[in-house]
């Protein structure tokens, strides 16, 4: 998931998906979703896993709104044909970028 969503989140999609009309232009939304996704799962892998990490209330806080915010960017970025590729691209991930 964390492969697609760098993809999308910056723009920069594999080879095979690159030719294809629907992400000649991807969303705003969808582009923030996809980064807000990999940026929330890299925080919550500290707060899990990481015993020197800390944080501060501000900064829970800070993470929920941006949570929420996806949520409101992917009801709008619905919509988009290219939508529904990134929901595809998140369940095959990076066999989308293999060479065969």
């Amino acid at each position: 998931m964390k492969t697609a969503c760098n993809w999308f989140g910056a723009g920069n999609l594999p080879d095979s998906l690159k030719g294809l009309p629907q992400l000649r232009n991807i969303p705003v939304e969808l582009q923030f979703v996809a980064s807000a996704f990999v940026e929330l799962q890299h925080q919550r892998h500290l707060a899990d896993y990481s015993t020197e990490s800390t944080f501060l209330w501000a900064d829970a806080v800070q993470y929920v709104s941006q949570a929420k915010a996806a949520f409101a960017a992917w009801d709008n970025s619905q919509k988009h044909a290219a939508s529904e590729i990134f929901l595809l691209s998140l369940f095959l991930g990076e066999k989308l970028s293999s060479k065969r």
